[in-house]
């Protein structure tokens, strides 16, 4: 029995609720036409306000930095890049993070993380340690402050103290190494002198013997092998940056605002407006 009694209730609520909704677009479609002079007059303003704000809106310009990094996983470079996100419209803090003057920073609307690729993103998704490129997309108001800013986020990645001990530390390592491939070349060197000298000649004068068991040929590749050794560790050295630019801000593309949306917006918010502003005074009325 109380069952019945909750469905008759909760059909009488649903028809209420219907009922309701019914009454309220009538009395919208017949204000409207009763009052369309009015209803007229402002979505004419609505349309106006609208291409006004278009008109005057400042433009924004949008580009994306490219980098490559080491000694950081990508979270950790997301966690550096969001610091500056969560700054977005603090201009006296971005300024000091960035270490950029207040005027230019205010021609910054915005700056923001993104992967190098949504596919790589979901690929490593669950891995915390992956190294890939990022890209910063920096969004501005006038595009050139982007040559400064790209330097200063550059300047701002590399002076992280994490990433600055140990790019110290693997500077020591690798010049270590290097210091010891020097003294192996050398001594390879006067191995080579000593083998050159006990290559006797033939009576004749051609061809050559070796009073020790030992290939000159082996020892030069040796050398090469060791001269090749160093220099891939002194392009090591070269590049020893955390942080290395691969492609920057191409001068910024303009984000077009869509004129017929600002227009429509206006002519929708300025019907609202009327609707309100018929309801008030009939209740005056």
């Amino acid at each position: 029995m109380s069952n019945a009694k909750e469905e008759i209730d909760l059909i009488s609520m649903l028809a209420g609720i219907k009922n309701g909704i019914a009454r309220f677009f009538s009395w919208i479609y017949h204000n409207t036409l009763q009052n369309l002079i009015v209803v007229i007059l402002f979505s004419l303003i609505g349309a106006g306000i609208g291409f006004s704000v278009f008109s005057i809106k400042r433009p924004i310009y949008i580009s994306e930095l490219t980098i490559s990094h080491i000694r950081f996983t990508n979270d950790q470079c997301f966690e550096l890049i969001n610091n500056l996100t969560k700054l977005n419209g603090d201009d006296r803090l971005m300024s000091q993070m960035l270490k950029m003057d207040i005027a230019s920073v205010q021609k910054v609307k915005s700056i923001t993380y993104l992967p190098l690729s949504t596919r790589t993103n979901k690929l490593y998704s669950d891995s915390a340690s992956y190294v890939f490129p990022f890209k910063v997309s920096a969004e501005v108001y006038d595009p050139s402050v982007l040559d400064s800013l790209q330097s200063k986020i550059m300047s701002y990645l590399e002076s992280n103290q994490y990433g600055i001990k140990r790019k110290q530390i693997d500077k020591q390592s690798i010049q270590k190494y290097i210091d010891k491939l020097s003294k192996e070349m050398n001594d390879v060197d006067s191995l080579k002198k000593i083998v050159n000298q006990s290559i006797l000649h033939k009576n004749s004068g051609n061809g050559v013997m070796i009073d020790e068991p030992i290939d000159p040929v082996k020892i030069t590749q040796k050398a090469v092998e060791l001269f090749d050794s160093q220099l891939k560790l002194e392009k090591q050295l070269a590049i020893n940056e955390s942080f290395e630019l691969m492609m920057g801000f191409n001068g910024g593309v303009q984000l077009t605002a869509d004129i017929t949306l600002s227009i429509v917006s206006g002519i929708l918010y300025g019907y609202l407006f009327s609707l309100i502003f018929l309801f008030i005074r009939r209740k005056k009325a």
